[in-house]
């Protein structure tokens, strides 16, 4: 088990500089924060911490109107090249949007984020930029479309189609599905498909998340067993609203 110091001092930092004086200068109205501690950190089926535990913050803004900003960071595992020497251990995303209500039932919007990982090491880019086209019903069921350009370092277009739902059980207690399709046949000549199951459970500002996820067996081809295919994650988050 491999742990990151460097990565979770700087997500700590985020916490104990950046935020309080967020609130001091916009108030908490429009302000919400979060911590969560993982597992394992895995997105679109694939395991970003390499099956290790991580650390993960952010912060965002909200205005009435409907556009909202923040950023949010990671502890990850990512090489800095094919030969895996000098890994990253930080990401950090930077987004910005735009939620719309379409009368009582529907939302839509647009949410633009710039993914970077922060290194001295210039000879393989992970930073990329995506564009995520969103909607959402009754708070029940929602999707996206997500177009992504510089992915895995490659000048190309990457789009991962989603779709999740959750059903609520009890006040505290709701299960939790997803699946998903990333076409990057640009990229890697393949796409595959990943899925989730679980449930989360709140306690005051403290929830605790459980979740089987697994991949299409394209995924274990183009990444590997050590970051595609099935696993168990939980994780725990305190939110700061």
């Amino acid at each position: 088990m491999r742990f990151r110091p460097a990565a979770y001092g700087t997500i700590a930092g985020l916490f104990l500089g950046w935020v309080p004086a967020a609130v001091a200068q916009i108030g908490l109205d429009n302000f919400s924060a979060q911590v969560t501690l993982t597992s394992d950190y895995v997105y679109r089926g694939l395991s970003q911490s390499r099956e290790d535990p991580a650390v993960q913050g952010g912060f965002e803004f909200a205005h009435d109107s409907g556009f909202f900003a923040g950023v949010w960071a990671s502890s990850v595992d990512f090489p800095n090249n094919r030969l895996r020497s000098q890994p990253r251990d930080l990401e950090v995303n930077y987004y910005l949007g735009y939620d719309a209500r379409i009368g009582s039932a529907w939302s839509a919007g647009a949410q633009l984020t710039r993914y970077a990982y922060p290194g001295d090491d210039p000879s393989f880019d992970y930073d990329y930029t995506e564009l995520g086209l969103l909607a959402q019903f009754r708070d029940l069921v929602s999707g996206g479309v997500h177009i992504s350009e510089g992915l895995l370092g490659r000048n190309q277009t990457a789009v991962a189609y989603e779709l999740a739902g959750r059903i609520p059980v009890s006040s505290r207690l709701e299960a939790l599905v997803g699946v998903g399709l990333f076409d990057l046949d640009r990229i890697v000549g393949d796409s595959y498909a990943y899925w989730n199951v679980g449930g989360s459970y709140r306690i005051g500002r403290f929830v605790f998340d459980l979740a089987y996820i697994d991949t299409s067996s394209e995924a274990t081809a183009i990444f590997g067993d050590e970051v595609a295919g099935s696993r168990l994650t939980v994780s725990v988050t305190a939110h700061l609203e």
